[in-house]
């Protein structure tokens, strides 16, 4: 069965990162190829359903340790999600009425579900002003040739690849901030910190590939050899801070990382 990936173009160092560390005034190209025979079996399946941890619930928040390869909320695939299931155990009539972000079905991690409008409001808001701050851990292939940096590329939906994404000069303003917490030069990969400063649709995903280091496990935006180097997408969300709807507490939750 035939599968997409997404291959960038090389680019050279100067084009990648300045004296300051920050990466990207030049747009790599990106070219589509097709591998035959991919075993990726793991991105049909909800195989870590019911593997969550909650962290946190009172009347108006829920807020789970979600696991790879689990569906976030009802898709065109399946109805079969955290969602639906964190809406049953908790009595909530409609879950559309309680997604306030988004997880990737292969990332892990905190998530933060609404019980009720008002709080679905409060939600929506603080992530329009960018008041809710979110940390991931990713590790990646490669050795990053720099502590600390950031990727500021534009991203667009890939309408002719759905429901992926690319790097192109017509799409939305889009950054992300870096550093490295460890550098395996035997396995030839690097841990990292990322901070999104924006919350484009597989932002990090697109913006590390697009730099020369995808996410290990990444079925799209990886090589076959990077998807084989991981058992799962090596993409975790390590903490998520907010306010709470109601009483405007500053609340944070953080999940370890397994990789």
């Amino acid at each position: 069965m035939e599968a997409f990936w997404c291959r960038f173009q090389p680019l050279s160092a100067p084009a990648l990162h300045s004296s300051d560390g920050r990466v990207g005034d030049s747009v790599p190209d990106t070219s589509l190829s097709y591998i035959d025979g991919v075993d990726y079996e793991r991105e049909c399946m909800n195989e870590g359903l019911g593997k969550e941890t909650l962290l946190y619930a009172d009347s108006d928040l829920l807020v789970y340790d979600k696991a790879a390869n689990c569906q976030t909320a009802p898709g065109y695939k399946t109805r079969e999600s955290l969602a639906c299931n964190a809406a049953r155990d908790f009595g909530v009539e409609r879950v559309d009425q309680m997604i306030a972000h988004r997880l990737d079905h292969g990332t892990s991690g905190v998530l933060v579900f609404a019980r009720n409008v008002d709080a679905l409001k409060s939600l929506h808001e603080q992530f329009r002003r960018n008041w809710i701050h979110k940390r991931y851990v990713a590790r990646v292939d490669g050795l990053l040739p720099s502590f600390e940096g950031e990727i500021s590329l534009p991203i667009q939906r890939h309408m002719e690849s759905r429901p992926r994404v690319r790097i192109h000069p017509g799409g939305r303003e889009s950054q992300t901030q870096w550093h490295v917490l460890q550098l395996d030069e035997e396995a030839q990969s690097t841990l990292l910190s990322l901070r999104p400063q924006t919350g484009r649709t597989h932002q990090l995903r697109i913006h590390l590939a697009s730099i020369g280091h995808p996410i290990l496990g990444d079925f799209f935006y990886g090589s076959k050899d990077i998807y084989n180097k991981a058992d799962r997408l090596c993409l975790h969300a390590s903490e998520l801070s907010l306010h709470h709807p109601r009483t405007r507490e500053p609340l944070r939750f953080t999940a370890p990382c397994s990789f």
